[in-house]
């Protein structure tokens, strides 16, 4: 696009309009004053002459032109709000995304904080002595008496309340905070 054209204004040297013809000129001077006095006359007249119709075509074309460039303009803008709507739906769809996000992040954070408590982990472990303890019980039960037995018998009740008594110590020491969380 190039830059905006400046119409020269109509001059009456540009219009060409003397020598006037010679049908005016011999018209008598009162008549050629009364000529000159109405504005519809002289307009007409001004418009018969060839500057007049030259600088009338420029103004046609340079108006023209700056009505061409107005509408690209007017297409380059409907293209850009075409533009600016899919962004506003994609920026929506975003804030929808971030907001289920969100959600889902503090779902989680529920999740986790439920299953993994202070008070829950002690319950658990809890439960894992009693198991113990009662592991160590039933392998009591399951031997007979031999020596080959009553060896592997005291192996397995030794692991089995070593293993009891070392998680009882353990949440003891977490009882007294004497240890930081879930070993």
């Amino acid at each position: 696009m190039s830059g905006i054209q400046v119409i020269e204004p109509l001059r009456t040297d540009r219009l060409q309009a003397l020598p006037l013809p010679k049908q005016l000129q011999l018209l008598p001077p009162n008549m050629l004053e009364q000529f000159v006095q109405l504005y519809q006359l002289v307009l007409g007249y001004v418009k018969t002459l060839k500057g007049y119709e030259t600088w009338k075509q420029e103004v046609v074309g340079v108006l023209n032109e700056q009505i061409g460039k107005l509408n690209r303009i007017i297409e380059i803008l409907e293209e850009y709000q075409g533009y600016g709507t899919k962004i506003d739906e994609q920026i929506h769809q975003i804030e929808q995304k971030f907001q289920e996000f969100v959600n889902l992040e503090t779902y989680q954070y529920q999740l986790l904080s439920s299953n993994f408590n202070q008070d829950f982990l002690k319950q658990k472990y809890r439960k894992m002595i009693d198991k113990d303890g009662q592991e160590a019980n039933d392998i009591v039960k399951r031997h007979g008496s031999g020596d080959d037995e009553l060896n592997e018998l005291v192996q397995e009740f030794r692991a089995s309340r070593k293993q009891y008594h070392r998680r009882k110590e353990v949440l003891n020491r977490w009882s007294q905070e004497r240890v930081s969380g879930f070993v």
